[in-house]
């Protein structure tokens, strides 16, 4: 559209890089495709009107292969509405007029794209340019002198004006210039505040982080030596459990309780539980002795009332027998 000149195939062209941009519609460039298609046919339409002055309404349509009837019967209102060109459309007869009215153009715009030839109105306002271009060198040649006559009650008005404000207008630059001087210095001011603001920022940012830095530090030295203290405390305690535990494997009622239960859970246990597992194991094996005790008890006491009840005729007839012998003595 901007290099070459083919009003034929330029719709066709264009038509294969619109397909190509709707294909890859990650390249985000769908969103102009309406657009492009709107400027393709408003260039169609101007390059058209450079080589004919009219055309039937259903060539330009088969020229504009994006569009159909309604639309490109819009794009040409809006050409004439926006005053971009000379078009008039003859419903009619079916075909398109360009450049018909040769009055002088009411827009002048740099030429889009190549340029084949002007339209007539173009022509005739170049024309009117030239000729008024050519009337002022004439009237030059003729009166060299008028211009500068004019021009000289102008230039003494100019001359009379700046000497009555030529002192306002010096007070008005000095004050400007003093004005000028003391915003630059309040704007220097107001960039050494911010960069002081900013610097103090960063210290204090700076100074936070050493603090909450060193306040980590020492709170992990914290938790070191607190895990150090308690790793001791644990130590010693075990060392205390061993002896314990060395004490009361010596006794009778130690061993048995060493034999019950694992030496490591007896070291995971504090003193106050081995305390209280060996007084339990002491008062399970009083419990134990009483019980062997009257049980021994029982059986001496039953022991002894059998013999009783065996002895106890023996005896009887033993006295009798006493009792029998003394008699016959």
């Amino acid at each position: 559209m901007e290099v070459e000149f083919d009003p034929l195939h330029l719709c066709t062209r264009m038509q294969s890089n619109i397909e190509w941009i709707q294909e890859h519609p990650e390249l985000g460039l769908t969103q102009y495709v309406p657009a492009l298609q709107e400027m393709t046919i408003t260039r169609l339409v101007k390059q058209v009107a450079q080589l004919y002055q009219s055309i039937t309404f259903k060539r330009l349509l088969e020229l504009s292969v994006f569009v159909g009837g309604f639309h490109l019967e819009r794009i040409l209102v809006d050409l004439v509405r926006h005053n971009d060109m000379q078009i008039r459309v003859d419903h009619r007869s079916e075909c398109i007029h360009f450049g018909a009215d040769l009055s002088e153009s009411q827009r002048e715009d740099l030429p889009e794209g190549p340029m084949l030839q002007s339209l007539p109105s173009e022509m005739i306002r170049c024309q009117l340019v030239q000729m008024g271009s050519a009337l002022q060198s004439c009237l030059d040649l003729i009166v060299p002198d008028n211009k500068k006559k004019e021009m000289e009650p102008m230039r003494a008005q100019t001359i009379q004006f700046y000497q009555q404000t030529k002192q306002r207008e010096h007070l008005k630059i000095l004050q400007r210039q003093h004005i000028i001087e003391e915003r630059k210095e309040m704007l220097e001011n107001q960039n050494l505040e911010r960069e002081e603001s900013i610097r103090r920022a960063q210290e204090q940012q700076l100074k936070k982080q050493k603090e909450e830095e060193q306040q980590r530090l020492e709170r992990e030295a914290s938790l070191r030596e607190k895990a150090r203290q308690e790793e001791q405390l644990k130590q010693i305690q075990t060392k205390q459990i061993k002896d314990r535990l060395m004490q009361i494997s010596q006794t009778s009622y130690g061993q048995k309780m060493m034999e019950k239960f694992d030496e490591e859970e007896l070291l995971n246990l504090g003193a106050e539980e081995i305390l209280q597992r060996q007084v339990e194991e002491l008062e399970k094996e009083r419990k134990e002795l009483q019980q062997r005790l009257k049980a021994q008890e029982k059986k001496v006491d039953f022991f002894e009332r059998a013999k009783r009840l065996v002895e106890i005729p023996l005896l009887k007839k033993m006295l009798e027998d006493e009792k029998n012998t003394s008699r016959r003595t």
